[in-house]
């Protein structure tokens, strides 16, 4: 197809979109683009340890993403870096807005994933780096499995973890007892009010006052769908084929509870053997 045109253009670098992406150039299909605003591999590369994909058990999702980019590289699939800020449709062809220009486009997988929930404290951290924090007292608030991995990981990089959730944690049960196993320290308790102290922050429950140098929010997070200037809805699982033709939506961004890396990559993979079985009986 011309310039600024693609057959297929996938949104996002995650599992999910670059199993898309690496499947229809398996199946042949050779103008398809990937978009990516920031770097591939998505919000796996925060991954303490990875424990339930086969030949990548204890890996770190550092090493994941490395293999993410060796997939696409691979297959010389080209990346656009960047936002796509809105979708549309024109002339049977979707047009996605982008920062300097638009691409159109016959077949779209939006594979987007989510974007944190937060406390709207200032100096929150939602995806904390891999980095040293020696010394650091760190503050992790959050139940679920995103809190408990980030303070494996924090206290593997020397940081003296806390953390506190307003519930039983529910974090699966592997997580919960290599936590314990550290003695990295569980509190529960909502936060009633906070402030900050030169660099530190103070936050108080109804029977405790915590002081960290650094926040970490887990609470949620919620669906990442670029504005799509049309109505659709998810009408299969695998492939995430919706209503609206040609277009597909796949990994976290449909997943709710379901988010896994393992379930994106297989929705990736459905979703190029639909597309490569859709051009060809178009043809």
């Amino acid at each position: 197809m011309p310039r600024g045109k693609a057959e297929v253009a996938v949104i996002g670098g995650g599992p999910a979109g670059v199993a898309a992406a690496y499947q229809l150039s398996r199946e042949g299909i050779k103008d398809v683009i990937l978009i990516e605003e920031g770097d591939i591999g998505g919000l796996i590369y925060y991954a303490n340890k990875i424990e339930n994909i086969p030949g990548f058990f204890n890996s770190e999702g550092r090493d994941i993403v490395d293999e993410l980019k060796r997939f696409i590289e691979n297959r010389n699939i080209p990346v656009i870096q960047g936002p796509v800020t809105s979708i549309s449709k024109s002339e049977d062809l979707f047009d996605l807005k982008l920062k300097d220009s638009t691409l159109k486009c016959k077949y779209l997988v939006v594979a987007t994933g989510t974007v944190p929930k937060t406390l709207d404290i200032e100096g929150e951290v939602c995806e904390p780096p891999w980095r040293d924090y020696h010394g650091e007292k760190v503050l992790i608030v959050g139940g679920g499995d995103a809190a408990y991995d980030y303070a494996l990981r924090i206290d593997r990089l020397g940081g003296k973890v806390t953390i506190l959730s307003r519930s039983e944690p529910c974090a699966v049960e592997s997580l919960l007892k290599q936590v314990r196993e550290t003695g990295i320290k569980e509190k529960t308790g909502e936060i009633v009010s906070w402030d900050k102290e030169g660099e530190q922050h103070i936050l108080k429950t109804a029977n405790n006052t915590y002081t960290c140098d650094t926040l970490v929010t887990a609470v949620g997070r919620t669906p990442n769908i670029p504005a799509i200037e049309f109505g659709y809805q998810e009408v299969e699982f695998p492939s995430g084929e919706t209503s609206v033709r040609r277009l597909f939506i796949v990994g976290s961004a449909v997943l709710g509870k379901y988010r896994q890396l393992p379930l994106c990559w297989g929705m990736g993979i459905a979703a190029g053997m639909k597309i490569k079985k859709l051009i060809e009986n178009s043809k």
